[in-house]
C-alpha cells in the first residue's frame, strides 16, 4: 500500500469513527470516572470504566468534541476493553509516541491506531487526539482531577 493510499485509509477511519463512535453511552456500572477537557478548541469528555482486579472490563464514554478527539475515544475505549491496566498503560505510552512521530514497534500497534501517525505534522490537533488518552491515565494512576490538555 502507498502512503498516500495508507492516508486516505486512515483519514476514512479518524472519520468514520467521528462520525459514528463506538462505546458512546453512559457506563452505568463504571467503578472509575474522570474528565478531560481541552479548553482551546472546546473538546470535553467524560470516560467512564469498570476495572476489576486490575482489568478493564468495560468503557465507555460521553462528551463532545472535533474528529479527531472523538475518533480517539472511539478506538482507545474499543482497544483497552479487556486489557490490564498494565497493558492499558503501555497503549498509552505508544500512542503519544506514535502522535509525537516517534518510532514505534509496528507489529505491537493496534492498526487502528497508526491512523494517528500523521498527526505530528499538525501540532495543534495532537492535543485533541491526546486529550482522552490523558484522561485515561489519570484514571489509572488514580487522580482524582478533571484532565486538561493546558
Amino acid at each position: 500500500m502507498s502512503s498516500d493510499e495508507a492516508r486516505r485509509l486512515y483519514q476514512s477511519l479518524i472519520l468514520e469513527h467521528g462520525r459514528a463512535p463506538h462505546n458512546y453511552h453512559k457506563l452505568e456500572d463504571a467503578t472509575h470516572t474522570l474528565e478531560g477537557n481541552n479548553p482551546l478548541c472546546g473538546d470535553r469528555y467524560v470516560l467512564q470504566l469498570r476495572i476489576q482486579d486490575d482489568h478493564i472490563e468495560d468503557a465507555a464514554f460521553e462528551g463532545h468534541g472535533c474528529a479527531i478527539s472523538m475518533a480517539s475515544a472511539s478506538m482507545m475505549t474499543d482497544l483497552i476493553k479487556s486489557l490490564s491496566c498494565e497493558q492499558a498503560q503501555t497503549l498509552f505510552a505508544q500512542f503519544q509516541r506514535i502522535t509525537q512521530g516517534e518510532p514505534v514497534l509496528s507489529e505491537s500497534l493496534p492498526e487502528e491506531l497508526k491512523a494517528f501517525s500523521g498527526l505530528a505534522e499538525y501540532p495543534a490537533r495532537i492535543k485533541c487526539a491526546n486529550l482522552i488518552w490523558y484522561t485515561l491515565q489519570a484514571t489509572l494512576t488514580q487522580q482524582n482531577e478533571p484532565v486538561s490538555t493546558e
